[in-house]
């Protein structure tokens, strides 16, 4: 493996099938302190039983890209994805979100209606790149996170808005009681939006 000091899989096999264990030593400065904490598994709890990908961490937070930024490989790597969040949320991820969160974060994907996949894919690659758009309504990402300064986050979000709006995009904010909970929602001013972001509980809900 690339920049890494070794690696070890495991596997385990079973009457319905198998399950597979991958460890490497990336040897960073630093990440075994940005991880550190209780069991990242805990957090699956947040996660709906029909995702098919899913990511638990709880080193988001400036320590973690700190750590993980000391491998080339890793740091290339944040780099797409912090660029490419930044943009879509109009906001710096690294400098002025993550330093008000906590470190616990999930992400998973659903798949939404498949129906149509089959002859998508059948059209070739220009076909397929063509119809992209598509073929992301099929998918449903949510992204939950433990706000340490929910204040903080509120303005950069209503920040946020103002930079949309900038682009021509209209978001509007709506305030909501889930479950005996406030909650703060940020989503585009349309009818039937198919995404939105909120602080609800102390947690940020993409």
């Amino acid at each position: 493996v690339v920049a890494s000091e070794g690696m070890l899989t495991s596997i385990r096999a079973r009457a319905t099938g198998f399950s597979m264990d991958t460890f490497v030593d990336l040897k960073v400065p630093g990440l075994k302190d940005a991880f550190g904490g209780k069991p990242t598994l805990e957090l699956s709890d947040r996660i709906e039983s029909d995702a098919v990908l899913l990511l638990l961490t709880r080193a988001a937070r400036p320590e973690g890209l700190k750590a993980a930024r000391n491998n080339n490989a890793l740091g290339l790597m944040l780099d797409r994805i912090v660029g490419t969040m930044s943009e879509m949320t109009a906001l710096n991820v690294e400098s002025d979100v993550l330093p008000l969160f906590k470190g616990p974060m999930t992400a998973a994907v659903h798949l939404q209606d498949l129906s149509q996949l089959p002859a998508l894919l059948q059209q070739g690659r220009e076909g397929v790149l063509k119809a992209m758009k598509s073929i992301l309504n099929m998918l449903h990402v949510v992204i939950t996170a433990e706000v340490k300064d929910v204040s903080g986050l509120t303005k950069l979000l209503e920040k946020s808005k103002g930079e949309f709006g900038k682009r021509g995009v209209e978001i509007r904010l709506v305030k909501e009681t889930i479950e005996g909970k406030q909650a703060l929602i940020f989503e585009p001013d349309q009818d039937n939006p198919k995404l939105g972001w909120a602080l609800v509980d102390g947690h940020y809900v993409y």
